[in-house]
């Protein structure tokens, strides 16, 4: 059975991913894109190596849903604010990036982490990191 996943391709803003440069010997962080307009598209895999590979491939202006719409595979995906302002009969294919229109897949999924260091300590080491969550 597949591992099934979502992919948000942002058209605005055309960036959504956390840009970290090196200045003066520090590492500095700037936030991502709020993304307001797109499209999304689930795609499936057998193994985990064709996810990683399919991972370290997306672009800046891409993003990965652990889960599944509710509704079609494709479509396009807007603010919940536009998609309630959108009349009725021109909001099919259209879903909001909300718990609204997305759901677990029904079989293998994938369980993503992110956990940052504090600003003034060290990151933890993978050691300690994977009994914090089991």
């Amino acid at each position: 059975m597949a591992i099934k996943v979502t992919v948000i391709s942002s058209d605005e803003p055309r960036r959504l991913t956390k840009r970290i440069t090196l200045q003066n010997e520090e590492l500095m962080t700037e936030s991502g894109g709020h993304m307001l307009r797109g499209t999304y598209a689930v795609r499936a895999f057998e193994t985990l190596a064709e996810f990683s590979e399919m991972l370290g491939a997306l672009r800046t202006n891409e993003a990965m849903v652990y889960g599944v719409p509710t509704g079609p595979a494709v479509g396009v995906v807007v603010t919940k604010s536009n998609l309630a302002a959108m009349p009725k009969e021109k909001r099919e294919g259209h879903i909001a990036r909300s718990n609204d229109h997305f759901d677990w897949s029904d079989g293998p999924g994938i369980f993503m982490i992110d956990i940052d260091p504090p600003k003034d300590g060290p990151a933890l080491s993978k050691e300690s990191e994977v009994p914090l969550i089991c």
